[in-house]
């Protein structure tokens, strides 16, 4: 056996090889991507429905207080359950979120309070 044959033999350290990273790195990539345009046009409806500056607050607010409130059982729930299936359900009420408020924009909207309750539902969402 020659040794250029040894080494084609031996696992790559390089983790780009591995189709399994390279397909998860791809998702959690697109998914933040996804999720980043999706926060920036949230913000941006809802500033153009009220025009309150103090809106685009509560916007970011309503996003992050679920994650605060929610470190601790977030940990327990980890440790607790099967993870793929915890970022399966993270995902599934992610993409509930953004059909959401994609009915929420295409009903014309006057009222922004349905955009602060899909949003809290988001924040409960693993980050990305």
């Amino acid at each position: 056996m020659t040794s250029a044959e040894s080494a084609a033999d031996q696992p790559s350290a390089n983790a780009l090889h591995y189709w399994p990273f390279v397909s998860y790195w791809l998702a959690l990539w697109t998914a933040s991507f996804a999720v980043q345009i999706m926060s920036v046009s949230v913000g941006w409806q809802v500033y153009d429905i009220t025009r309150d500056p103090l809106d685009l607050g509560f916007v970011g607010l309503v996003q992050f207080l679920p994650p605060l409130l929610l470190v601790l059982v977030t940990g327990f729930v980890a440790d607790k359950f099967n993870r793929r299936l915890i970022m399966g359900l993270c995902l599934g009420v992610e993409a509930m979120a953004a059909v959401a408020l994609l009915l929420f924009t295409l009903s014309n909207p006057v009222e922004v309070w349905p955009v602060f309750i899909i949003l809290a539902v988001l924040g409960t969402r693993a980050p990305s």
